[in-house]
């Protein structure tokens, strides 16, 4: 990333510059805003680089937790330094590609050549559970630095009782059990080899490991283990490494960075047969009550991480059961609590037997933070400065704070800045957290949304017929829902029934560019996400296959909308959250954290292109289209000009009826102005403007 010569930083720096106050404050008056009044933020290639930064004044935190391992090792002038800010919000979990071509199992083909994946089968991948010593993990490659995981909710989340007795069925120990894993695994082998007429077979080597390598076609099967070297997981890859090989299967180990790894295992077609493991890692930005979403995320493609990303053409795994309850899970087709928990126990059992990722460990780390330079400093109890509070709360000697991000390569994010597709990385959501207010983050010890842009006032009224949850609040017949086929609102009409009906008041602000927020820009939010969501005819150019998977099944829980001006907007909807009424409310705001005129520049790029480059753009990671990001000098170029574009049309999105066009011309030139100022388009309405 370009440095700017205007704000006088090194390059790979960015700076984030708190919104002045008007210049009439009486100084007397309570200070408003955040207590520092600039985040600058750099990179680091390691942590034992950074938390010595730290600890010596070059930087005030860190953002990346470090295991005690990297602070054991410092000099006692540095810990005295240092303040330990706690992250349990880790995990770790080896990641497995299971792809075999439909009608020849266990085999793939590459460029003319046949490939034995062993982790085309369940049994294989299963085995892992086994013959991973997770005990060994913590105790000695995290140096307790942690809990042992056999899946993504940790031993310490009040949930986690409602899942041991899947555990204890299967015969989990920390310790594992080799035996049985090596034994599973040379009997699912053994079958494969029946099945496969002769082409797998044992052959006897004194110098391997187990006494003997399996060939396929008379070569040793080899799998590729990507084993990421940034932390203690090189360590646990080397050792997982070694207990494969006691299988009689060889080990390809590719030690490799962030970069390479990412996109090797998520960005590339499982098809294509690059990668087998993967020593993945993870981190929560916010902590979590309830375990729909980590179900969610690890064990369907739907709406979480699998490898392929939601790649479209490329292969995926899936399993029909599991997406059925997660989609039950996700929109609370669910009559009770133990209903709840029955489903989501179903999700867990099948997601850890068929074992295409196979958890190991929680990780317990500290962020570094030095101080005698950072006096306030506020964060959740399980994921410490990924949180959204330290931004909010952070207070230096000098108003001035200097965080790192972790990178070894120039670039310093991984995905783009972008509000559909972007910020997946966690060093890019968390910086971009810093700019953009949230309608209802998390609180910081209850885990619960709370209405902190919002208020809101929930009326709940059903019945239970046959099983199931009928709404009894009358939905106004004027209430509205967005047509993307027509492009206009229209009325849902009359004798329709909802079971919430939830009225969220807005507390707006000024977007960076100076204009303040309002109910347009909730309008076109939602009219957004129809838009986007439904393919109206073949090729709509408004329509995306990835936005679409995660966002239409939601809106078909909204049964209608009322904007009342200036700041409220109702909604009435069939999700209700069984457990939880903030959950609920939560579902029903819709807080955009851009400009309705950026969404709309991003959009037009993406449906017709550059008017600069000519590049095809889209939100997402996709083979030959740019990856479209506001923060990137040629993308803002193109971004630019469809902004001019349309300002010189005076173009009133088809949401925005009513609009005029003096009123969106305002819009476009404030939007310019900015790109002009700051060189990027990334407009938003947090404490802090990039």
């Amino acid at each position: 990333m370009r440095s700017r010569e205007r704000f006088g930083v090194a390059a790979l720096a960015l700076i984030l510059a708190v919104l002045l106050l008007p210049s009439g404050v009486v100084s007397a008056q309570p200070r408003k805003g955040p207590a520092v009044d600039e985040i600058i933020v750099e990179t680091r290639a390691t942590g034992e680089v950074a938390v010595g930064d730290v600890a010596t004044g070059r930087l005030d935190m860190y953002m990346k937790s470090l295991s005690p391992s990297v602070y054991a090792g410092l000099p006692e002038y540095m810990k005295e330094n240092l303040r330990l800010v706690p992250n349990a919000g880790g995990s770790w979990e080896i990641t497995m590609n299971p792809y075999y071509e439909e009608g020849t199992p266990y085999l793939v083909n590459v460029e003319g050549k046949t490939y034995f994946n062993p982790f085309a089968i369940r049994e294989v991948r299963f085995a892992m559970n086994y013959l991973i010593n997770r005990k060994y993990l913590v105790d000695e490659v995290l140096l307790g630095g942690g809990e042992i995981a056999y899946c993504p909710i940790p031993p310490s989340h009040p949930a986690y009782k409602e899942f041991e007795d899947i555990f204890k069925e299967f015969g989990f120990t920390p310790e594992g059990n080799e035996q049985i894993g090596l034994q599973m695994i040379d009997e699912a082998l053994t079958k494969a080899a029946e099945q496969l007429g002769g082409r797998l077979k044992k052959v006897p080597d004194p110098r391997a490991p187990a006494g003997y390598w399996w060939t396929f076609d008379g070569e040793p099967v080899t799998v590729k283990f990507y084993i990421r070297i940034e932390d203690e997981r090189h360590e646990e890859g080397l050792y997982v490494a070694d207990q494969i090989e006691k299988a009689g299967i060889k080990v390809e180990r590719i030690e490799a960075n962030f970069l390479k790894c990412i996109y090797t295992v998520y960005f590339s077609n499982p098809a294509d047969y690059q990668w087998n493991l993967y020593t993945a890692g993870w981190g929560a930005t916010e902590a979590t009550k309830y375990v729909e979403g980590d179900l969610a995320w690890f064990y369907t493609p739907i709406f979480g991480w699998m490898p392929a990303y939601q790649m479209a053409g490329w292969w995926e795994w899936q399993n029909e059961t599991i997406d059925e309850l997660i989609q039950d899970l996700v929109f609370m087709n669910i009559s009770s609590p133990e209903e709840y928990w029955e489903k989501a126990r179903k999700v867990m059992k099948i997601g850890v037997y068929e074992s295409i990722r196979v958890f190991t460990a929680i990780t317990v780390d500290y962020f570094p933070v030095n101080k005698n330079r950072v006096t306030r400093l506020a964060y959740d109890a399980v994921t410490g400065l990924w949180s959204f509070w330290p931004w909010r709360t952070v207070e230096t000697v000098d108003g001035k704070l200097r965080v790192a991000v972790e990178a070894q390569q120039a670039q310093m994010y991984t995905s783009a800045w972008n509000p559909i597709g972007g910020l997946d990385d966690v060093y890019s959501h968390v910086i971009a957290r810093a700019t953009y207010d949230e309608g209802a983050p998390k609180h910081p010890t209850e885990a619960e949304p709370m209405p902190v842009r919002v208020t809101w006032d929930l009326d709940i009224d059903y019945t239970i017929e046959d099983g199931q949850k009928v709404g009894q609040i009358e939905v106004p017949s004027t209430a509205v829902i967005y047509d993307s086929k027509e492009n206009k609102w229209v009325e849902v009409g009359s004798g329709q029934k909802a079971l919430v009906k939830a009225v969220i008041k807005y507390k707006f602000s000024n977007w960076h560019h100076g204009i303040p927020m309002d109910l347009n820009d909730i309008r076109y939010a939602v009219a957004f996400a129809y838009e986007w969501s439904h393919e109206d005819e073949e090729g709509d150019p408004y329509y995306h296959p990835e936005y679409a998977s995660g966002v239409a099944p939601t809106l078909e829980y909204i049964k209608g909308f009322e904007f009342i001006e200036p700041d409220t907007l109702v909604v009435y909807g069939d999700y209700l959250h069984i457990v939880s009424e903030n959950e609920t409310a939560d579902f029903y705001v819709w807080w955009p954290i851009l400009p309705w005129e950026i969404y709309e520049a991003c959009a037009y790029v993406i449906a017709n292109g550059g008017p600069v480059s000519g590049n095809e753009y889209s939100w997402y990671k996709e083979e030959g289209k740019e990856y479209l990001d506001l923060i990137s000098p040629a993308h803002v170029e193109d971004l630019r000009a469809a902004i001019e574009q349309l300002r010189l049309e005076g173009r009133v999105p088809e949401a925005l009826e009513g609009v005029t066009p003096t009123q969106v011309v305002e819009r476009y030139n404030a939007a310019l102005r900015f790109i002009d100022l700051y060189g990027h388009a990334w407009i938003s309405n947090g404490l802090f403007v990039l």
